[in-house]
């Protein structure tokens, strides 16, 4: 009864995997053992740390085998139906192993733990770092003990000069006044350091980032003819033979996008779950065919019919892509339809070097890489190493130079700027502000005290900073 219940409310909580490893395993029991009449006899848990699917044949147990040989067999069935269904690569990785509990009869359980697909890994590691509590993050942060340590010293200094004006007589006064003087000429002074070094750090940025330009242009360039390759492919009727595969995926591909193909799993509305797999899964066509023409359509769908001149003029002009725009090729380094498609298919292209598609493929191949091309035909070869070109070379190193020229301000340049607003503040404004509206001299100390709090906080992240431009980063910085 117990565990009724337990089926009961997991059945409205479970998430797309579980649903689909809990509709595909009852779907293999129904066929290796017959039917039975609690359709919930099967419970599939998937988390981040595990995948977990019970199966319970205390009510009907028509398997006449062992229970290993009937989770060896259910096993040999997920394989071959996720081969069947081309499954993506993040599927495979996500449901790489799978424990089963076998319960088939009073207290009789099997335990097992049966590695589905061989040879896949996790695309970013073998373990996903753990995420840190924000008490973690701010403890971890480069600014905590700095700024701990400055704040106290502020916060003594402010305690003991309150405690030290109200006694103090007008010698001492007049040496407090000295004091605040000397604190205000000589970060006066680190301020005009800390301008100069704003200035001649913002303008080698300028001078990096148009070193960088040359290598961005040619990068871009080639991207945009690999633009152009795959413009003319989707348009190579000879190429798809005029299959319905074909036909199909140019059908829909205005209604589904090339990442809605491939990450169906992530979805959580079970509208938009349904609809696209009834898209992509429609029986009788291939989804291998379906995801290639969404993912050249994906790179030719940036309106190249708004500049022809790209397409086909001899020379094209220059075209600079944005870190926007390459973050949407950004998962081809991951996933090479084009790759994928011609490595294992059975049904041969039909490559007719001829055609206004076929000459301008080679004619854009040649201008990505005019050495390793010069001598190239339009082929299945060709292909994968046009593509693999730009997904092993181009796109990482463009990605990574957009990123640079792109990005905003180092975070050194934005705290000295901050802290030089600052001491301006507390050695120009401050005391102005103070001789106009103010006559107690106490306020006058206190805001002498805060700039030494921030000199200090300035001396000590000068350290961190130091070490952080001295350090290489892996592998951007090798690149």
């Amino acid at each position: 009864m117990k565990n009724t219940f337990r089926r009961i409310i997991r059945y409205f909580k479970r998430n797309e995997f579980e649903k689909i490893l809990d509709k595909l395993v009852y779907e293999i029991l129904t066929n290796l053992i017959g039917k039975s009449k609690p359709k919930n006899r099967v419970i599939s848990t998937v988390r981040k740390s595990m995948n977990y699917v019970s199966i319970n044949l205390s009510q009907n147990n028509s398997w006449n085998g062992k229970p290993e040989d009937l989770v060896k067999e259910v096993s040999r069935l997920i394989r071959e139906y996720f081969d069947n269904n081309h499954a993506s690569i993040f599927l495979r990785t996500r449901l790489n192993n799978i424990s089963f509990n076998v319960d088939y009869g009073e207290e009789d359980v099997y335990n097992e733990n049966v590695q589905i697909f061989y040879g896949t890994t996790l695309l970013n590691g073998s373990k996903k770092p753990r995420k840190l509590t924000f008490r973690q993050k701010v403890y971890n942060s480069i600014w905590f003990w700095p700024t701990l340590i400055a704040s106290l010293i502020t916060a003594v200094l402010i305690t003991a000069s309150v405690q030290h004006f109200y006694q103090a007589d007008e010698i001492e006064l007049t040496k407090i006044e000295a004091i605040n003087q000397s604190i205000t000429f000589v970060t006066g002074i680190f301020g005009s350091f800390i301008m100069t070094f704003l200035m001649t750090r913002v303008l080698n940025l300028r001078q990096e980032k148009i070193k960088r330009a040359p290598q961005i242009k040619a990068l871009s360039e080639k991207l945009a003819q690999f633009q152009k390759i795959c413009y003319h492919l989707i348009n190579d009727h000879r190429f798809w033979r005029d299959s319905q595969d074909y036909k199909y995926a140019k059908k829909i591909s205005n209604r589904i996008s090339y990442w809605d193909s491939k990450s169906l799993v992530a979805h959580e509305d079970d509208a938009h779950f349904n609809y696209y797999r009834s898209l992509i899964g429609l029986p009788g066509h291939r989804t291998d065919v379906i995801w290639l023409y969404l993912q050249l359509n994906m790179f030719a769908d940036l309106n190249p019919m708004q500049n022809l001149n790209l397409l086909y003029t001899k020379h094209p002009p220059v075209k600079i892509y944005s870190l926007k725009e390459i973050n949407e090729f950004l998962d081809f380094i991951e996933y090479n339809e084009i790759y994928n498609y011609l490595d294992k298919t059975t049904d041969v292209p039909e490559y007719n070097g001829q055609t206004n598609s076929g000459t301008s493929i080679v004619e854009a191949a040649k201008r990505i890489d005019p050495v390793k091309f010069a001598a190239a035909t339009y082929s299945k070869e060709l292909l994968i190493a046009v593509a693999d070109e730009i997904q092993n070379q181009v796109l990482p190193n463009l990605y990574h130079l957009l990123v640079l020229n792109e990005d905003r301000l180092p975070i050194s340049v934005r705290y000295y700027f901050y802290s030089a607003v600052s001491i301006i503040f507390l050695t120009v404004i401050w005391p102005i502000t103070y001789k106009l509206f103010f006559n107690d001299q106490l306020l006058l100390n206190i805001g002498s005290i805060i700039l030494l709090g921030v000199f200090v906080h300035i001396l000590l992240m000068l350290r961190v900073f130091l070490n952080s431009e001295a350090t290489l980063r892996l592998p951007d910085d090798y690149r």
